[in-house]
């Protein structure tokens, strides 16, 4: 199985951060896989750096765990509402990305909006 980590930033006035995927117009998460050796805290912090410029910072909520029995994966999701830096978009992965109200998000694969509902 493919352990993964998917970050929620969350802002005060409730809004989230979701990238754009290139191939198929759905946003999701900013996140990616655990590398060997690696904390679920190190490659959250990581793969957002990568993929957005932004770093990270304090401890992050266990937000929920999302498993993906047909795909063979499992997704740590951690909550964060301390980072810095100027957002940018790295990853060719990803048009590019946006904050987006509770209330208002965009196409998002069926098992985000549970866990984001929460919010």
């Amino acid at each position: 199985m493919k352990v993964g980590v998917r970050n929620v930033l969350l802002t005060q006035h409730g809004k989230i951060l979701l990238g754009e995927r290139r191939e198929d117009g759905v946003f999701q998460l900013p996140g990616g896989r655990v590398e060997k050796g690696e904390s679920y805290v190190e490659a959250a912090v990581r793969e957002q750096k990568e993929e957005t410029n932004l770093l990270l910072n304090g401890i992050p909520k266990v937000w929920a765990v999302n498993h993906d029995v047909a795909r063979g994966r499992m997704d740590v999701v951690l909550l964060w509402v301390d980072w810095e830096g100027e957002l940018r978009c790295l990853d060719r992965k990803y048009r590019n990305f946006t904050w987006f109200s509770l209330k208002g998000l965009p196409i998002l694969h069926d098992e985000w909006y549970g866990i984001l509902r929460g919010l």
